[in-house]
């Protein structure tokens, strides 16, 4: 398992973290629909790139 991460690391294949950190700066100020669809965004965003993961590692499985 150690290997698949650090062979993912290597090709530099990166998921949208910073989308699992919505809580930026000033976000109270943010109205809560436009946090709701940004949310609703990084999650579609999430499950893209989780997906196209899961297609890399059954490629080299």
């Amino acid at each position: 398992m150690k290997s698949l991460i650090a062979d993912v690391l290597s090709k530099n294949i990166t998921l949208p973290f910073q989308c699992v950190m919505v809580a930026k700066p000033g976000i109270l100020l943010t109205p809560y629909r436009k946090l709701k669809e940004e949310m609703l965004f990084c999650t579609k965003k999430m499950e893209k790139s989780i997906a196209s993961f899961d297609t890399y590692t059954q490629k080299i499985a």
